[in-house]
Order: C-alpha cells, then structure tokens, then sequence
C-alpha cells in the first residue's frame, strides 16, 4: 500500500497508537488473517522488513520462509509456508516476527535489552517462529 517511503509519511504511519505493529523479517507472501500483504496497510521498515499495521486482535499470520538446513552440501531447504497465531497484541506497540534457532522453551528463558518474548512455535527441530515485543 505504502511500500518503500521516508520521512514524514513513515513517521505518520508509525504514530498510530490505536494499531500495533508486526515487523516481519525474511519472509515472502505474507498473509495476516487470510488478507494478502499487497491489500494490509504496509511500508519497509529501518532494517528493510516488512512492518504492518493490524489491530489489537489475535491474528494468524502465514509467510513463505527459506529455512536451514544442516546438510553440508545444501545450506538451504525449500522454502515453505509457515504459520504462527499471535495473543491479542498492544496498541502503540512494535512486535518482530522472525525464524531462530531455538526452541520455543529456550525462547521463553532467554533475555534480551530489546525485545521481550511473547510466543513462540517450534516448526523444525531446533527452529521456532519467534514472536517478541520491542522494548
């Protein structure tokens, strides 16, 4: 809707404090709650993910991720569609979605100066899609 922009229209559109905010990294075909990226209102974020504004509901966000692989001859497996259902989120609040490896208990222990943890879904062993709240 928005796509690549700076200045004064990306600050407007991250000043709404009634929306929060999913910032989604490498990922493709993003879909919240059955709605195509193209149709969601979007721009690219500081560090060129995509970052959505949703409401506070729950929402089930679906994207196309490329994930490791630890064969040494393949660095890479197919890409493939990966879900993960998030808890009724914060208004004025940022929210990074993102592939690690770490399980979602380890996930849920770990500690970190700017995010804290929300949720997370185990989707390969050793792998999770990872949801944290921007401190």
């Amino acid at each position: 809707m928005f796509g690549l922009f700076g200045g004064k229209k990306k600050k407007e559109f991250m000043s709404d404090n009634t929306k929060a905010y999913l910032h989604i990294y490498c990922a493709k075909n993003i879909i919240v709650d059955e709605q195509k990226f193209s149709e969601l209102e979007h721009i690219k974020g500081d560090d060129l993910e995509d970052v959505i504004k949703v409401s506070t509901d729950k929402h089930i966000i679906t994207a196309n991720y490329d994930l490791p692989s630890n064969s040494v001859f393949n660095s890479r497996i197919k890409a493939k569609d990966i879900s993960i259902s998030c808890p009724l989120l914060e208004a004025g609040k940022h929210y990074v979605i993102s592939i690690y490896e770490v399980t979602p208990e380890v996930a849920a222990t770990e500690e970190s100066t700017f995010m804290d943890y929300v949720h997370a879904e185990e989707i390969e062993k050793g792998y999770s899609i990872c949801l944290y709240r921007k401190k």
